[in-house]
């Protein structure tokens, strides 16, 4: 399953090695093989706002394929100090308005 590692090592590749303070990986409780498996998301605690951005910038819809996933990233902002709440089956997410990309340099 995907580890605190690949997200580690995500950042690092696109420029946010050292911009984030922690991240955190949800996890069901353990399967009858005691196998604990992620939820499928995790949140990750920038020191500004700007890496956060950054971090959606670079990484919005990249493929894990990489990691044995057919699946996508889908960076979304989390409400100020709390975590989207789930309703109804889907997030509810926060108001952020994301700025445009920054020009490359």
């Amino acid at each position: 399953s995907f580890q605190q590692k690949h997200i580690m090592q995500l950042l690092d590749e696109v420029g946010l090695y050292d911009v984030y303070e922690s991240i955190t990986i949800p996890q069901a409780p353990a399967n009858a093989r005691n196998r604990v498996i992620n939820w499928g998301y995790a949140f990750v605690k920038f020191k500004a706002h700007e890496h956060a951005f950054a971090c959606y910038w670079r990484l919005n819809g990249k493929s894990l394929r990489r990691y044995g996933s057919s699946k996508s990233l889908l960076v979304v902002p989390a409400c100020k100090g709390r975590a989207p709440k789930k309703r109804g089956g889907t997030i509810k997410r926060c108001n952020e308005t994301l700025p445009p990309p920054l020009a490359p340099t």
